[in-house]
């Protein structure tokens, strides 16, 4: 966009940092302005924007599958609060059948609009604090975790893989995250291996995987097979979360469609009563 490259060229044009002009033309948010800028200061710049636009990409992608996942349950809320309150339109009035029927509608239109235009263009520290404080669910969480644990693996694999020192390319990886509280382990994560620690041992310390994962990545160490095993890992746990966000679609899906059949009696018996009540007040009339 032009106001972007406008922007661009006069950050740069002033001094300033390759990540900041992004960053101020809002072209990255903070988490891949912090990869482009380890990029800067390591010497692997190419290799870091190639993680930043790989990470636009699949952003993009998880929320696409996000809302596909949830348009079969929020059509179902609509046609609940749709077609629940239609006796009120015998006893009532169309009036009062709005009323009862606009807010469920409203629900799922407002719902639609913070998935879609609002929660993708919040600043990376809020969208980071969001995300962890989800980790933190009981369901909701495995999978915001694991999803944050995959993108770590395959940024961390690719930048390996492209020759980047160890420091460099696990601070990146971790500043791609979505997790704020990941992030913020950066120094620490650096400290340990300039001690001489292990990558197994610093990703142990953040925590980012369980202990079987920090297993297989030390013996991928030992053995020098690294750029070909955190990506597999990274393949492993996103196909894990997609077994499981399946799951828990369905089980939504089916909550969201016995909720609806269970209203749809309901009102269907409670239209039959007032029915057959209405012919017994005028048969005794």
């Amino acid at each position: 966009p032009p106001r972007a490259r406008d922007v661009l060229r006069r950050t740069l044009r002033d001094g300033g940092a390759l990540a900041d002009a992004l960053r101020r033309a809002h072209l990255v948010d903070d988490a891949g302005a912090a990869v482009v800028a380890a990029g800067e200061r390591g010497g692997f710049l190419p290799a870091a924007l190639r993680l930043v636009a790989d990470d636009v990409e699949l952003a993009r992608t998880r929320r696409r599958r996000a809302l596909l996942a949830l348009a079969y349950p929020a059509l179902l809320l609509v046609l609940a609060s749709v077609i629940l309150p239609l006796p009120v339109v015998v006893s009532d009035g169309v009036a009062a059948y709005l009323a009862r029927a606009a807010p469920g509608v409203a629900l799922v239109v407002v719902a639609l609009v913070l998935g879609v235009a609002v929660v993708p263009r919040l600043p990376a520290r809020v969208r980071g604090a969001g995300a962890a404080a989800l980790s933190r669910m009981p369901v909701l969480g495995t999978l915001v975790v694991d999803e944050a644990r995959a993108a770590t693996f395959d940024g961390l694999g690719r930048l390996i893989a492209a020759g980047v020192p160890m420091r460099h390319a696990l601070a990146a990886a971790l500043a791609s995250s979505a997790l704020s509280t990941w992030r913020a382990r950066i120094v620490e994560v650096e400290r340990a291996l300039d001690a001489g620690h292990t990558l197994a041992d610093a990703l142990a310390a953040v925590p980012v995987g369980a202990p079987g994962l920090i297993a297989r990545i030390a013996l991928a160490e030992r053995t020098g097979n690294l750029d070909a095993t955190l990506p597999l890992l990274a393949k492993e746990t996103r196909e894990h979360t997609a077994r499981r966000m399946v799951a828990l679609t369905v089980a939504a899906g089916l909550v969201a469609f016995l909720v609806v059949a269970l209203g749809i009696g309901r009102a269907l018996v409670v239209q039959t009563q007032e029915t057959f009540d209405a012919i017994d007040r005028a048969t005794a009339e």
